[in-house]
């Protein structure tokens, strides 16, 4: 919340900035501490930025674990965006079959409060799990509070490459070979990481046995750097 507070009272200094928010995993934050926080809360007290600059996104892609229905919203009080974005959804627009199963969905209130509060807790249990056979196998990862996802730290399996161990080049050269291996990650190059040897683990997909296969196999992997 500090840090949030913190962006937009920048942000209000900013008047040709327009702040967005991704708040995708709003409903999917399982620390035991940890509690979501929307950019609207704070930028009440910002009337200008809250009217005209502040866009909140959201789905039921990852909360609801339906990305391939490919159904989002946008919350924006700016009529301008609101109409551009009118516009653009005359030609991507969401199925009527689609819409009356989401609509029927979340018009079961009972069911949604369950489901979130259900979804939170396997969240957190499978979560628990994979911290503790990362630790096992030595894994360096960054912890996570909510979402789906780790992000390990593998740069020291980047020396091994035959490129420059400071490259994008090097971290395709490890994934590729830990596919090899048995072992898929997604790239910390997919998602713009800042410097190569980042990937990230999704934890939710699979179940505990597939879980501990694949951490098994990572962690073989980086034991056996030198045969890389």
């Amino acid at each position: 919340p500090d840090e949030i507070a913190e962006v937009v009272a920048w942000a209000a200094t900013k008047p040709n900035l327009h702040l967005v928010s991704d708040e995708l995993y709003a409903l999917s934050v399982f620390g035991k501490d940890a509690k979501f926080t929307s950019v609207m809360g704070e930028v009440r007290d910002y009337p200008e930025l809250r009217d005209q600059r502040t866009h909140v996104v959201w789905a039921f892609s990852k909360d609801f674990g339906a990305s391939g229905f490919r159904v989002g919203a946008i919350h924006t009080r700016n009529h301008a965006v609101h109409d551009a974005f009118a516009n653009l959804a005359y030609f991507s627009a969401v199925p009527n079959p689609v819409q009356l199963s989401f609509a029927e969905l979340i018009d079961d209130e009972e069911f949604v409060e369950h489901y979130v509060e259900e979804n939170k807790r396997r969240l957190g249990e499978r979560y628990e799990h994979l911290c503790s056979l990362l630790d096992q196998g030595n894994i360096s990862f960054y912890p996570a509070e909510s979402g789906l996802f780790v992000w390990l730290d593998l740069r020291g399996l980047l020396t091994k490459s035959e490129h420059n161990a400071n490259t994008f080049e090097a971290e395709r050269d490890i994934l590729f070979k830990l596919r090899d291996l048995g072992v898929w990650l997604a790239p910390g190059e997919s998602f713009r990481s800042a410097a190569p040897g980042y990937f990230r683990l999704c934890f939710a997909q699979v179940g505990e046995a597939e879980l501990q296969v694949g951490i098994a196999r990572l962690a073989k992997a980086c034991k056996l750097e030198s045969k890389l």
